[in-house]
């Protein structure tokens, strides 16, 4: 098992010995309630636990007293589902809160994700970022994720580059608290457009940032998106970057009011469609847009340029690249 060391200062009176001879046992079984972790979290990684035992060892919190973790960070390490939930659990056998949570770059599947979430929800109300960005993660952890995002005061969720096929089990809307959601590189499709539907259409949704780029949304998508946008003025930044979405912006641009930034680089825009966004951007009187980022759509040449010079007359605040 790779070594995953959390940075703590030794305790004056006891020092590592006293922190190895106190331990607990920590049980990962179903139905576990001591642990507060879903009975799917296993030991997968060789480390002399058992998978019939399945407990770990870890340090009581009066021999940990001296630890302070707000941000725990364990990144690119390839830590796999044993390691992260030991990671985790340890953290919470030393009576530490954390603020911000960082296992991006990892090896981590459902399995080991359903644990941290539910270790999250369930015991660590004061996480307010979580990123679990570029693991494995599918979508075998939705019940988990839906409990998450519509019971916790979770500000910030990142899972980008995972393998996320749907939203659709997640059972939306979000929690109010909830104001970065970062789905980018995930395979969705569009249905996740349909799926967010009952979130930004809420009125007590607080979404400030969403990123759906790379995630497989075509124009009828964004269409969708703008639609459910018009009663929406807390989101700020929309990015839907490297998704066949160009012929939807004219609708979001036309409908989301709120929006200070779009990014729509590398979407399919050609000059016809780059014409009505910037139209669209000019009769929205309503529009607070500050920023468009239509860069990296080769079909698009001066044409859509010299619409975009004209539009700098009429809104002389809104900045549009090509």
């Amino acid at each position: 098992m790779k070594r995953v060391e959390i940075l703590e200062e030794s305790d004056e009176s006891g020092g590592e010995e006293a922190a190895e001879a106190a331990q607990v046992k920590v049980d990962f079984g179903v139905g576990g309630e001591a642990s507060g972790l879903s009975g799917a979290a296993r030991q997968q990684d060789g480390s002399g636990v058992s998978s019939a035992e399945n407990v770990l060892l870890l340090p009581t919190p009066e021999a940990s007293a001296s630890v302070t973790v707000e941000d725990l960070q364990v990144c690119g390490e390839g830590i796999q589902d044993g390691e992260a939930i030991a990671v985790m659990a340890r953290v919470l056998g030393s009576g530490n809160r954390p603020r911000n949570v960082s296992l991006s770059g990892n090896a981590i599947t459902s399995t080991g994700a359903s644990a941290v979430l539910t270790l999250i929800y369930r015991s660590l109300p004061a996480v307010e970022s979580l990123d679990l960005s570029d693991n494995q993660i599918n979508n075998e952890c939705d019940r988990d994720l839906q409990e998450l995002l519509t019971t916790h005061s979770l500000r910030h969720l990142n899972l980008s580059t995972n393998d996320l096929t749907s939203l659709s089990d997640w059972h939306l809307p979000l929690s109010s608290s909830l104001e970065t959601l970062i789905l980018a590189n995930n395979d969705l499709g569009s249905a996740c457009a349909l799926d967010l539907a009952a979130a930004l259409s809420s009125p007590t949704c607080s979404l400030v940032r969403l990123d759906l780029s790379n995630t497989g949304i075509d124009a009828e998508g964004a269409g969708m998106i703008g639609e459910f946008l018009k009663d929406n003025t807390a989101l700020r930044s929309l990015k839907l970057n490297d998704n066949n979405c160009g012929e939807g912006a004219p609708a979001i641009a036309e409908h989301a009011t709120g929006l200070r930034v779009l990014s729509l680089r590398n979407t399919g825009l050609t000059d016809v469609v780059a014409k009505k966004l910037v139209s669209a951007l000019a009769v929205s009187r309503g529009s607070m847009m500050e920023r468009v980022d239509c860069s990296n759509n080769s079909l698009c040449t001066d044409v859509a340029r010299a619409s975009v010079k004209g539009l700098k007359l009429v809104k002389k605040s809104a900045e549009v690249i090509f």
